[in-house]
C-alpha cells in the first residue's frame, strides 16, 4: 500500500493512458466491458500525460477528447504476444482545456494527473512546467479529492533522450514542489542507478514508477522480430523514436532494474510495472522490491485479466484504499 503525505493511492496504478484525460476509457471500452474481468474497481487512476499547450501528437482526437479513428494508427498490437508499441506522441488539448471541463475536480477518490514538457530545450521545458504548476495551484482548491502529480520524463516518442530528461528530474520537482501535493517521476528501465540516487537524495520525490515504454531501438533485434515480424517498427513513419515498446518481453527488463535499485540502495518507494499482464506477475514485481504495481498494456492485449491483476495486487502489496 502507497501513503503519500498522508495520502492512501493503495497499491495498484492504471497506468497513464489507460483510461484517457479522466478515467471515461476510449470507444473500445464499450465492448471491452462484456469481457469477465475487465473491471478497474480498486485500482488508483493515472491520467493521460498532458502538457501544458496544446499537442497534435500522432492521435487527433475529436472536441470530446476521443480519439477520431477507432483503432488509432499510431498503436500496433499483437495480441498473441500480449506486446503494444505505440507513437501517439501526447496527442491532448493541453493543461487549460482539461482543467476548465472540471472533471478532475469531480472525481471523489485520490488520484494522479500525469504531465511532461516537451519545450526543445531545457531552460524552456522548466519553464513550461513553471507555467503548469502555476495553472494547477489555481484550480486545486476547487478539487474534491486529494491528488499526486506524476512528472513524465520518459515518453519515447516526442523528440527527447528519456536518458537526458531523467537527468532534470530535479529541476522538474523543484517547481512543482509549490504545489505542495505527492509527487511521483516516471522514468523507463533505462535510467541510471546513479540518477535514481540524485533523485532520491533531492528530497523533492515521493516516488519513483518504472516503467515507461521502452525506445523501440532499445529493445533486442531479437525480441522486435518475434513480436513484429522485423526489427524495423511499424510505426517508423511516424518519425523520432519509432514507438515506444510494451507488454509482456519488457517485464523481464523492469524487474531488472528495480532488483538493481534496491541492490544499489534506493529506498524511495517504487511503483512497477511494465508487462504485467498476468495475475502472477505482481508477485514477481513484489518480490522484486516494488512497493506498489502500475499496469497498462493488460487491458489491451489481456483485457480478461484486469480484475484478477488487482485482486492479487491488493493480496500481496497490501490491501484496500
Amino acid at each position: 500500500m502507497l501513503i503519500l503525505r498522508g495520502v492512501n493511492f493503495g497499491c495498484v496504478f492504471v497506468g497513464a493512458g489507460t483510461l484517457n484525460f479522466f478515467g471515461q476509457g476510449w470507444p473500445w471500452h464499450k465492448f471491452a466491458k462484456l469481457i469477465p474481468g475487465f473491471d478497474f474497481t480498486g485500482a488508483t487512476f493515472v491520467s493521460k500525460t498532458i502538457t501544458l499547450n496544446p499537442q497534435k501528437g500522432n492521435m487527433p482526437l475529436k472536441n470530446n477528447f476521443q480519439p477520431v479513428e477507432f483503432f488509432p494508427r499510431c498503436i500496433k498490437v499483437n495480441f498473441l504476444k500480449a506486446v503494444a508499441v505505440n507513437a501517439v506522441a501526447l496527442s491532448g488539448p493541453g493543461a487549460k482545456a482539461l482543467l476548465e471541463t472540471k472533471k478532475w475536480q469531480g472525481l471523489a477518490r485520490p488520484f494522479f494527473i500525469s504531465f511532461m514538457a516537451i519545450e526543445p530545450t531545457k531552460e524552456k521545458r522548466l519553464q513550461e512546467t513553471k507555467g503548469f504548476v502555476d495553472l494547477l495551484k489555481k484550480y486545486l482548491p476547487g478539487f474534491k479529492s486529494k491528488i499526486g502529480l506524476e512528472i513524465n520524463v520518459s515518453c519515447p516518442n516526442t523528440k527527447h533522450d528519456p536518458k537526458k530528461l531523467a537527468e532534470e528530474a530535479i529541476d522538474y520537482l523543484d517547481a512543482a514542489s509549490a504545489l505542495n501535493i505527492p509527487l511521483v517521476i516516471k522514468v523507463n528501465a533505462l535510467m541510471s542507478d546513479e540518477t535514481a540516487r540524485s533523485i532520491e537524495d533531492s528530497g523533492l520525490c515521493d516516488a519513483l514508477t518504472i516503467s515507461n515504454t521502452i525506445p523501440w531501438d532499445e529493445v533486442p533485434a531479437k525480441i522486435r522480430i518475434k513480436c513484429f515480424g522485423s526489427a524495423e517498427s511499424p510505426l517508423k513513419k511516424y518519425g523520432f523514436g519509432n514507438g515506444g515498446f510494451s507488454g509482456r518481453p519488457v517485464l523481464p527488463m523492469v524487474l531488472e532494474k528495480i532488483l538493481g535499485l534496491r541492490d544499489f540502495g534506493i529506498t524511495l518507494p517504487i511503483i512497477g510495472g511494465g508487462g504485467i499482464t498476468r495475475p502472477e506477475d505482481v508477485v514477481a514485481f513484489s518480490a522484486a522490491g516494488a512497493d506498489a504495481i502500475s499496469f497498462a498494456t493488460a487491458s489491451m492485449v489481456r483485457p480478461w485479466n484486469v480484475r484478477p491483476i488487482i485482486r492479487v495486487s491488493h493480496q500481496f502489496l497490501g490491501g484496500d484504499r
